[in-house]
């Protein structure tokens, strides 16, 4: 009896079906990183709008804080400021014996979105600016609100500080 031989069989290549679903695997995994980058990608921008925000903030209260440290408490205007926008003050630059010598009359306001100090913007972008005055103690509070793009749409980024002073 005569055997017919056994083909030989070897693989040179993959069927179609194998090529689909691997790049439908391949698809899946790219969808997902991209969705994963672009969430990445809106935080990041989210926490750096925050930070430049905190850090503004952070400086307009520095200079006020800066500003008011040697500020007379009898020379404040209004006298006894609960919730005012603006607030005028001199400080002492010297004494002439046992009398201090008071620098003019500085201002610090809130005007249109802005902080001014004597006619000049320390801070923009800031939706609220008050003092209160405590015995000896000066609260200054401040809020700030700064525009951030997120993926397209614009989202408000707020912060609100508060600082106490010892006049």
């Amino acid at each position: 009896m005569r055997t017919h031989p056994q083909p030989i069989t070897t693989e040179l290549g993959h069927t179609l079906i194998e090529l689909c679903v691997v790049l439908g695997v391949a698809a899946v995994i790219l969808v997902a990183l991209g969705s994963v980058f672009t969430a990445s990608q809106s935080v990041y921008t989210e926490t750096l709008g925050s930070a430049v925000a905190d850090d503004v903030a952070r400086r307009a209260l520095d200079r006020l804080v800066s500003e008011l440290r040697f500020a007379q408490l009898d020379s404040l205007n209004p006298r006894n400021p609960t919730g005012a926008r603006s607030l005028s003050f001199s400080t002492v630059v010297g004494w002439d014996g046992s009398v201090p010598v008071l620098s003019p009359s500085q201002t610090i306001s809130f005007d249109s979105g802005r902080i001014v100090l004597n006619g000049n913007a320390i801070a923009d972008q800031v939706t609220d600016l008050t003092f209160t005055l405590n015995g000896a103690a000066l609260t200054a509070s401040l809020a700030l609100e700064r525009p951030v793009m997120v993926q397209g749409v614009a989202r408000q980024v707020v912060r609100r500080l508060v600082t106490q002073v010892r006049l």
